[in-house]
């Protein structure tokens, strides 16, 4: 007999790279397990968003008795618990996953298939999103729950909702008279992380014409998670991804057009008061301040670094590389350590720098009468 599987992982949110790469893997991991296990699928598929990663599999030669069902669930749990992530976090008693998991739906032919995954049972319902107020949702089958997530407003195919996003903000951007400057990973993102995305378009106030773009559009990436409407050099406006479908009294883009106004007004002040001194005279500014007794100024630091980077390229023979890891650190000095650290790691060869790091650091330390920055 030809069952189907339907599996159902919801987690707290998860990046967007680890979303996109990790149901992928944990489809394939599962086929392998199922295969291993003789009981291979025919078909499968995938969808996912921040909060939730589905596996459908149809096809698999199984009669849906206790014992199989029994089977199955020792193999969902040992797949999902042993799936090795880049970057996880632990939680309970020893758990660890790529974000913390919040339930599990697992069903064999609109059956509970019981198992116990990272301290959760296995149930025969799902939540909504937040913009709904997750509601409760009972599941009979997969066509029930494609049908359910449809009248939530959640598009689990992650390539047609990314299309339809997209196309939502083109036509939000085309409304303030521009045309939208954004890259492919921005909107992946946003895509990953909006289950039920809703699309404001806010027009910019005119005393924030003169600002450069670059400014305006990192504000919106980093603050908003928004876009920039573009006409000719200027920013005519902003559009922003909200995880919520509709804004009908337009209460939503009035908090965000404050809010968005505040910050601007601060790179505004803070642009002006920049552009009243020179930028040599801001630079050593920035190398004269103190970081502790022990570690000198910035620019001491920063001397440090570029000392490290002699040395090392110095006895392996790297010219360009040197000359590149100088630029960056100048170009950086006012970094954390650690972050200088990674920069001179990244700049240059990373599985032989490694080998030198530590005595090039001490080396450089004691030419310059300072004590070794642990950070650098």
């Amino acid at each position: 007999m030809a069952s189907e599987l339907l599996l159902e992982v919801r987690t707290d949110p998860l990046a967007a790279d680890l979303a996109e790469d990790g149901v992928q893997r944990l489809k394939n991991a599962l086929v392998a397990a199922l295969r291993e296990a003789r009981l291979a699928p025919k078909q499968s598929a995938t969808g996912f968003t921040a909060r939730r990663f589905l596996v459908l599999f149809r096809g698999l030669q199984c009669d849906g008795t206790d014992e199989e069902r029994a089977t199955l669930g020792e193999v969902v749990r040992r797949t999902v618990e042993g799936l090795h992530w880049d970057r996880s976090v632990r939680w309970g008693p020893g758990y660890r996953w790529a974000a913390p998991i919040r339930g599990i739906l697992l069903l064999l032919d609109g059956k509970l298939v019981p198992a116990r995954i990272c301290g959760r049972e296995s149930v025969d319902w799902t939540v909504g999103p937040e913009s709904r107020g997750c509601p409760r949702i009972a599941v009979a089958n997969a066509d029930a729950y494609g049908a359910a997530m449809n009248e939530q407003g959640v598009e689990l195919r992650f390539a047609e909702r990314r299309r339809l996003l997209a196309q939502e903000l083109e036509e939000a951007a085309r409304s303030l008279g521009a045309e939208l400057l954004a890259d492919a990973d921005q909107v992946r993102d946003r895509t990953v992380a909006c289950e039920t995305p809703g699309v404001v378009a806010l027009p910019l106030d005119r005393r924030f014409a003169g600002l450069p773009t670059e400014l305006v559009q990192e504000c919106l990436r980093e603050r908003f998670g928004g876009f920039c409407a573009v006409s000719g050099d200027a920013v005519a406006g902003a559009v922003l991804v909200l995880d919520r479908p509709g804004d009908p009294e337009g209460r939503t883009a009035t908090a965000h057009q404050w809010a968005l106004s505040t910050y601007l007004d601060d790179i505004q002040f803070f642009l002006e008061r920049d552009r009243r001194r020179p930028l040599a005279e801001a630079c050593r500014e920035v190398e004269e301040q103190t970081i502790s007794p022990d570690l000198g100024t910035f620019g001491e630091r920063s001397r440090r670094c570029i000392q490290i980077c002699d040395l090392l390229c110095a006895e392996l023979s790297w010219q360009p590389e040197r000359d590149r890891a100088r630029e960056a650190i100048a170009a950086k000095r006012g970094a954390h350590p650690h972050r200088l650290r990674l920069l001179v790691i990244g700049v240059l060869k990373p599985r032989e720098v490694i080998v030198h790091l530590v005595a090039a650091e001490r080396q450089a330390a004691r030419h310059l009468g300072k004590r070794s920055d642990p950070g650098v």
